[in-house]
């Protein structure tokens, strides 16, 4: 989908949830000082962009640093990097560069796991199968207690908010899906 066609997706988005006329809504328009959008406003406009688009939207993830950057065009922006991962692979670099991914689509990520010990904490519901290799995986159930642990064997599912650690001796390749329920 191109920009262009983003934008009249947005542009009727906009007056749907904001009662703009159609000749307010520019690129150049701020959502909050021109367009008049209030903090609920906002939060109806990321579900009905989730909704339009087929795409998960944190709160946190769509805002901009600044408040004047919030703009028609940031938001014209922002749903193009959403819906076309094939103009860019994000990668990601954990625990020092001990655990390494590739996210080529929303909610998949690909990586591989070097040889130590390292501890996560989700932020939102993670599918993982271990794809080669060996590794050891600890749920932690009350890590804020430091205690009970339980194993887990190469495809599992950590819940949002949760801790596992990860373990493995040679390195061990995965695939997780996150953020949404199993396919």
């Amino acid at each position: 989908m191109r920009n262009e066609q983003i934008f009249e997706e947005v542009k009727e988005i906009l007056i749907n949830a904001l009662g703009n006329k159609i000749d307010e809504i520019i690129s150049e328009a701020t959502l909050i000082d021109d367009l008049g959008a209030e903090s609920i406003d906002l939060l109806d406009l990321r579900f009905r962009l989730e909704k339009k688009f087929n795409v998960q939207i944190t709160t946190n993830e769509l805002l901009p640093q600044k408040e004047s950057d919030f703009t028609v065009d940031y938001l014209i922006k922002f749903i193009s990097r959403k819906i076309s991962p094939e103009e860019g692979i994000k990668v990601n670099s954990y625990s020092g560069g001990g655990v390494m991914s590739l996210q080529a689509e929303p909610h998949l990520s690909v990586g591989i796991i070097l040889p130590g010990e390292y501890r996560f904490t989700t932020e939102m519901i993670e599918h993982i199968k271990i794809t080669s290799g060996s590794v050891n995986v600890w749920y932690e159930e009350f890590p804020e207690k430091g205690g009970n642990t339980k194993s887990l064997d190469n495809h599992f599912t950590i819940n949002q908010g949760k801790s596992f650690r990860i373990r493995c001796a040679k390195p061990a390749s995965y695939i997780c899906r996150y953020g949404k329920s199993k396919d």
